[in-house]
């Protein structure tokens, strides 16, 4: 989400997108007082940002084009996807992408509660970020050459992928945050 105040109306962007697929759409939401902008912003920010889930559904994208790809491409007269490496790659990849819906979805569902845990939050972070890059890092692997060249989606799937370890502070930070909760300074 982002505000944009530098307009005479007050301008909220909202990005969602389908679990299921990688192209998300921008929202726009027009205001003319600050009052009223701050009331949708703090809707926003009271639940699981919006790109984390956005990052759910660019790896399963990345993902669900794998699985079609293996299925497709032929090597020694047969589909790679019945080759033993390329299973355990896929599953691999459905396994990191369960397990951080899980978290993510986890997450939200305290936050609903009314809890906010900035420890559980830099986890998400780090958990959804890095699953999504290894996933769709797994999507190219499958692809081979292929998945390097523009002409496949899983090349812009990768770069995608890519932001989601910066947005809201890189994946170090988010370990600062976890490790300063863990071994809390002592004071002299």
């Amino acid at each position: 989400m982002q505000v944009d105040r530098s307009l005479s109306l007050h301008l909220i962007i909202v990005n969602p997108i389908d679990a299921r697929s990688s192209s998300a759409f921008p929202v726009f939401f027009f205001f003319n007082d600050t009052a009223t902008t701050e009331i949708y912003t703090s809707l926003f920010v009271g639940s699981v940002r919006l790109y984390k889930r956005q990052a759910l559904g660019v790896a399963q994208r990345a993902l669900d084009l794998a699985v079609d790809y293996a299925q497709q491409r032929v090597t020694f007269g047969k589909p790679i996807a019945s080759r033993q490496a390329i299973k355990f790659k896929l599953a691999d990849m459905e396994i990191r992408l369960q397990t951080a819906r899980a978290q993510l979805f986890y997450n939200a569902q305290l936050i609903d509660k009314g809890i906010y845990d900035g420890m559980l939050g830099s986890v998400t972070k780090t958990c959804v970020s890095e699953m999504v890059f290894d996933v769709a890092n797994q999507a190219l692997q499958i692809f081979g050459g292929y998945g390097y060249s523009r002409e496949y989606p899983v090349e812009k799937l990768l770069r995608d992928a890519r932001i989601f370890s910066l947005f809201e502070g890189t994946n170090e930070i988010q370990r600062m945050i976890i490790g300063g909760t863990l071994v809390p300074k002592k004071r002299n």
